[in-house]
């Protein structure tokens, strides 16, 4: 019966995302809302960094440069990436030094490593066409 009592709970709530800047202040646009905190920074999150590169062959056709990711703790995570990535790889370091660059994150009480395979193979899906 605890197990029902829980499930009811959970499923009223809705799943977070988040578009928050992927720089050094990433952190305090996450904390902003407080409603949503639960889910984003308690439970596993997805998330995606991209930069908009420019125009493909239309300028209705813009070109990303997308990164796909899965964490428990998205914010040491982010960390991580902003601090030793660009260091050592030139595609995060573009992605690092842009002023553009943001971040999706995406919170979800029944999340699990489907979404993230989903998204990367549409995303290797996408750079091949």
């Amino acid at each position: 019966m605890r197990y029902n009592k829980i499930e009811e709970n959970i499923g009223d709530i809705e799943p977070v995302v988040e578009i928050v800047p992927y720089n050094t202040g990433y952190n305090v646009s996450l904390h902003r809302d407080m409603q949503n905190r639960e889910l984003i920074f308690e439970y596993p999150t997805v998330y995606l960094i991209y930069d908009k590169l420019g125009s493909g062959r239309s300028s209705n056709d813009p070109k990303f440069k997308v990164y796909v990711g899965e964490t428990n703790d998205i914010s040491r995570r982010t960390r991580q990436h902003l601090k030793d990535t660009g260091k050592s790889r030139m595609d995060w370091k573009a992605l690092n030094e842009s002023h553009n660059s943001q971040m999706i994150v995406i919170g979800d009480y029944y999340f699990n490593k489907s979404l993230r395979t989903c998204l990367e193979s549409f995303q290797e899906y996408s750079q091949e066409g």
